[in-house]
Order: C-alpha cells, then structure tokens, then sequence
C-alpha cells in the first residue's frame, strides 16, 4: 500500500461517484483527506416517464459538457467512477481525452452506467461477484469501508452473543417504513430475552417512537432518529435488523453480525436483493421479502435465531466474507493501471 501511495504522488486521480450515498461514500473513502470538490448535475435516466426521457439526449449533453469542463480545470492522469449516473459523463469524457478509466460496482447487479462505462474501462473492480461477468475485467475487491468500522475487533475477540440479546434495528437515514411498521409489535413481547435498540430514521420517527410509548416501553427500548456512534452500535449488537444497501451488507460483513435483511423490493435490478444473498448463501443473513414481512413473520425468523452459537456462527460467517483489505485493492489498482501507461509512454 505504501509503495502505491508514493507513486500516487504528484499524479491526479478524477473520482467520480453520482446520485447516492451509496455511491458517493465509498468514493469519499478511496480519497481520503485530500479533496477538492467538483460538481454536476445529471438527472438519472431509468424510469420516471416520457418526458425525461425525451430530455435525455439534452441533459447527457450538457452532463458531458460539464464533465470536459471538470476534466480540463483538472487534466487528471486517472479518472475513477463508482457508479451513479453522475460518473458516466465523467468517464466518458475522460475516454475522449485518452485519460484511463477504472470503475468500480458498490452492488451485486452492475448499474446502468457501469454496464455502459466498464466496456472501454481498463479494470473494472466488484464488490460482490457478478454472475455472468467476463472474468478477464472483474476482479471482487469488496467495498471500502470507514477506518472507524473496518478497525472493530472481530466476532471472537468482542461480547460473546448471551442472554439478553442485544438486537440492533436500522430503518436508514431516510427510514424504512415497512421495517419500523412491523418491528414495535414483532419484538415486544421478546423484551424478556433481547435488548432492542431502534433507529427509525427521519421519517417515521415520531409514530415509531409513539408505539413504543402506548407500550409503556420508552424506559426499555431506545428508539432514536439517528445513531452518531454506528461503530459502537455495530460492535455491541447481537443480531441486526436493516434493508440491504451495499454498503450496510459490506459493513455488516467487516464487522461480522448476524443480520435480518428486508431489501427494498423496488431496488433498480433487484439489487438489494442480491446484496443480501451474498452474506443468507453463506449462512451469515436471513433474508425476509418485504411482500412475507409480518410482525408474526419477524418474531419467528429472530426467535429461531437467539442462541449464542446460531449468532456467533452467523457472525463468524459474515467477518469471513469481508474484504479487509478493499481500500488497498483499490489503490493498487489504480496505481497499476497508471504504472502501465507511463510505461507504455516512455
């Protein structure tokens, strides 16, 4: 890692990462520090009616134009796109200007624009395998993930999983209604043999928190809009209840907890769905359907789960299919492809 970070020195590398958070944060990780910022501004293309699609051609234009802009202000030697449709102008103008492209796919179904972006990519790095990718371009990397989460002991040295079992519910920033719609009655009457701890997000916080409260229960369980210690959280839980956006499952797999993965059903591609099969097919998850998800449903999917070997086996599980060294990876990678070009060049 040393040696690629030096010989990053002095080059430029363009990152580029659109839409999302789930694009946009593992981006922020590989740069680190040292950024300075350039935006524009695309519209997604997929869906959302005619109209935008007629606008398309429009908005792909002046994306494009923008993108040339960002790319003369700063002549990178690289340019990298995690996705998102903000990336692909980027790329594509970085193609024009013989500048080499690495992409990288944060989920388990490669998105519109790094479908398109990886056909004239140098490398193109997973996170998850792909099926039916051409091995010679994919190579699974994992997600990058914050210092602060990836540096959390593992399963065996922490807490062993005891009674009571300390469950975790994250409804997302924005708040999964179906998750915090079902969990107040789902988990209840558990109280007996879990501790829960309920992050509801933004939206639907107040009702969640009033269930709790006609309950009596606000003394018992902690129901918050937002966790500022997520490490903590995520180093101290049993078993974690949470939709299954890339990032959460790299997270959940890093730290290594038994997770319930309820994926957002309308996810472009089914990509959450997918991300959540990585970690159920080697017995680190549980994945619940939004259409099967019922109160009833959860409490006998979590009762099956609270022992402390079904939980520490889950956990052991998840830690073994994280990518520790992701972020090296990446760099090395980049460093690669820049040590082929100057090579070539000379």
């Amino acid at each position: 890692m040393k040696e690629a970070t030096q010989y990053l020195q002095g080059k430029t590398v363009l990152i580029s990462a659109g839409g999302t958070g789930g694009h946009v944060y593992p981006a922020l990780t590989v740069a680190g520090a040292n950024i300075k910022l350039h935006t524009i501004f695309v519209q997604g293309l997929r869906g959302n009616g005619i109209k935008r699609l007629l606008k398309a051609p429009l908005t792909l234009l002046s994306a494009a134009y923008q993108a040339r802009r960002v790319l003369k202000t700063v002549s990178p030697d690289i340019f990298v796109g995690f996705g998102g449709f903000a990336s692909g102008p980027g790329a594509m103008a970085a193609k024009l200007a013989g500048v080499p492209v690495v992409v990288h796919e944060q989920n388990a179904a490669m998105g519109l624009t790094n479908k398109i972006v990886s056909r004239w990519a140098k490398r193109v790095l997973l996170a998850f395998p792909i099926t039916g990718r051409p091995s010679k371009v994919g190579e699974v990397v994992g997600n990058p993930i914050r210092p602060s989460i990836a540096a959390i002991a593992a399963p065996a040295q922490r807490r062993q999983p005891a009674p009571p079992f300390k469950v975790l519910v994250v409804g997302g920033s924005l708040g999964a209604k179906a998750i915090n719609d079902v969990v107040p009655q789902a988990l209840t009457p558990l109280l007996d043999r879990i501790t829960l701890t309920h992050q509801t997000g933004k939206t639907t916080f107040a009702e969640t928190r009033a269930e709790y409260e006609k309950r009596g229960l606000l003394e018992t369980v902690k129901v918050c809009e937002y966790i500022d210690d997520m490490d903590k959280a995520y180093a101290e839980a049993d078993l974690l209840i949470a939709r299954a956006g890339a990032l959460t499952v790299s997270e959940i797999a890093s730290v290594g907890v038994a997770a319930i993965f309820v994926p957002l059903p309308h996810a472009v591609d089914n990509h959450q769905f997918l991300n959540a099969k990585f970690l159920a097919d080697n017995d680190a998850a549980v994945i619940i359907e939004q259409k099967e998800l019922s109160a009833a449903h959860l409490r006998e999917v979590v009762t099956a789960l609270l022992t402390p070997e079904k939980l520490r086996s889950m956990a052991e599980n998840a830690r073994q299919q994280s990518h520790a060294d992701a972020l090296p990876a990446i760099i090395k990678t980049i460093t690669g492809v820049l040590y082929d070009r100057d090579k070539n060049h000379h």
